[in-house]
């Protein structure tokens, strides 16, 4: 029986934080918070937030990386406890521009290089 991973875009680790807005059935929003990414990909994340999120919330999303800001919008696929009385919650992107799809090539390229360094020390 094979284990091997499944996914069909490889997960990148990383701990960078970005601010979350939950929008309610018309699109406006109605709760706010601070969370961190445990891991990424090019269409999603798992989020780390010390609120819980429900399956299927809308989210609008700000990430950064260095001076660039990119907003996104997505969807919560999953949400569960997790440690330290946090709650985990995988993210899919569902709209994003081509400036918001050139921050996370190289929001991915900074994470995969910061886990080449990490594995040549």
């Amino acid at each position: 029986m094979s284990t091997g991973n499944k996914r069909k875009f490889e997960r990148k680790d990383s701990l960078n934080m970005l601010h979350y807005v939950v929008l309610d059935d018309q699109g406006e929003p109605f709760q706010e918070g601070m969370g961190r990414s445990l891991n990424v990909s090019e269409k999603g994340l798992l989020l780390e937030t010390h609120s819980p999120l429900m399956k299927n919330q809308m989210l609008s999303l700000t990430v950064g990386l260095k001076e660039d800001m990119v907003e996104l919008k997505a969807r919560v696929t999953y949400a569960n406890p997790c440690e330290n009385r946090a709650y985990c919650s995988g993210i899919e992107f569902l709209e994003i521009d081509e400036n918001g799809k050139r921050v996370l090539n190289e929001f991915l390229k900074a994470v995969q290089n910061s886990m080449n360094d990490k594995s040549q020390k």
